[in-house]
């Protein structure tokens, strides 16, 4: 009787400036769900995007696994200041769960793609925790010129890879749940290695100081107006911007050998498991 096999998830896990000196963990470290948005907003022109390198898999030679799900997690947020002495800033978030919902200014586009596995991590000095120049095996920003780099942020001229499925190269809603019961099984592809696969999302930061706003019709108020959560926020905290992004790829890998794993051992990077054989 064949194995079902085993099902894992590969995620994205970003550095959150908010836990500075609090901790996430029992290592004291920083980290968090997601990868925070840089707040400059991007800058005019159609290509001036924030990239993403949200999770990310590969496939050795003649291995073979099914992408089964994907996440997606979008959040806004700002800064509050408690108006102290010296002030401090509470920092509120709002998860977005309208699929379609978006800032007048700003908006995420999502890209699930088959990546050569070729090493793409070229050493640059500006490297560093959640900053990559091109691409990453790590969930990270990618970059062509870096934030603090002359200039400032440039990403890289495309998307890398082919899409993985046509209609996922590219998509603009939230259509697969972060907490979505059913995000395992929302997707049944096969995938045969050497290959990686990737979720990237490419945003445009919002500019509170340009964007439109939104005018209330007399008499209503965020919460009486039968207006988005989304909407609701935005307009109760006119500085909101894209807070936090982050995407998940669920994978199921069977077992493709006849015999018992009891006696198979791994035998090289690509060679594949073979039968042991004992020495008496």
């Amino acid at each position: 009787m064949r194995m079902r096999g085993s099902r894992y998830e590969v995620s994205s896990t970003g550095f959150d400036t908010s836990l500075q000196g609090v901790g996430a963990d029992p290592d004291g470290s920083g980290y968090a769900t997601g990868i925070r948005v840089p707040t400059l907003p991007s800058p005019p022109g159609l290509k001036n995007r924030y990239l993403f390198m949200l999770a990310r898999m590969r496939l050795g030679a003649f291995r073979k696994a099914r992408l089964v799900g994907i996440r997606q997690l979008v959040t806004i947020g700002t800064n509050v200041s408690n108006g102290g002495d010296p002030p401090r800033q509470y920092p509120l978030e709002l998860g977005v769960n309208s699929p379609f919902w978006k800032f007048t200014d700003g908006n995420i586009s999502w890209h699930l793609r088959r990546v050569p596995p070729i090493a793409r991590i070229v050493p640059n000095n500006f490297n560093g925790e959640g900053l990559s120049y091109l691409d990453s095996q790590t969930p990270s920003l990618v970059y062509s010129t870096a934030p603090a780099d002359v200039g400032g942020y440039v990403p890289p001229s495309k998307v890398y890879g082919v899409p993985l499925i046509a209609q996922l190269g590219t998509f603009y809603d939230l259509r697969f749940g972060w907490r979505d019961d059913h995000a395992v099984f929302s997707l049944d592809t096969e995938i045969q290695g050497p290959c990686d696969i990737a979720l990237y999302a490419s945003v445009r930061q919002t500019n509170p100081d340009t964007r439109a706003t939104l005018v209330l019709p007399d008499g209503l108020t965020p919460a009486t107006a039968g207006i988005s959560k989304e909407d609701e926020f935005v307009a109760n905290f006119p500085n909101a911007q894209y807070w936090r992004v982050a995407g998940s790829l669920v994978f199921q890998e069977e077992e493709f050998y006849g015999e018992p794993r009891g006696s198979l051992e791994c035998w090289g990077d690509q060679a594949g498991p073979r039968a042991i054989s004992r020495v008496k």
